[in-house]
């Protein structure tokens, strides 16, 4: 995570949290016991961190992205990917029923969304803004 994130993270139960912007953030893994690896990377930033992310992976571990933010152009090597057997799974939005299904989640309490912040429609600029600043942990509502 982010470096001003990092208590937010941790708060939400996290097993170990690094600073995604500190140059020593994979020894710092080792540090708290990942030395073998991660199972899995969430990313939604991309750009100069996807090859340290990727190596970051034990083997046959994941690595998920549903953003780039920091850029859309990466170079890597491409056979960490299969000679480790990882799997590289790139999401966007799911489907009508799938929507559907989260909603009830939610609705019943089972799943409760992390809210960074809420704006009316008015105030756009306001949350385009607090978005850019990429300082917020969750998710920006806009309401009508």
């Amino acid at each position: 995570a982010g470096p001003h994130k990092l208590d937010a993270v941790a708060a939400l139960g996290a097993r170990a949290v690094v600073a995604r912007d500190d140059a020593d953030w994979r020894l710092e893994l080792d540090r708290q016991g990942f030395g073998r690896g991660v199972d899995a990377v969430a990313d939604i930033v991309a750009g100069s961190q996807v090859t340290a992310c990727l190596e970051c992976l034990r083997p046959g571990g994941r690595y998920v992205t549903a953003g780039a933010i920091a850029g859309p152009h990466v170079t890597l090597d491409w056979r960490m990917v299969y000679l480790r057997q990882l799997t590289l799974t790139g999401v966007t939005m799911g489907t009508q029923e799938q929507a559907r299904r989260i909603v009830a989640h939610v609705q019943s309490g089972r799943l409760k969304p992390l809210l960074a912040g809420s704006y009316p429609l008015e105030a756009l600029p306001q949350a385009q803004h607090e978005f850019c600043s990429r300082r917020h942990v969750g998710k920006l509502v806009i309401t009508l």
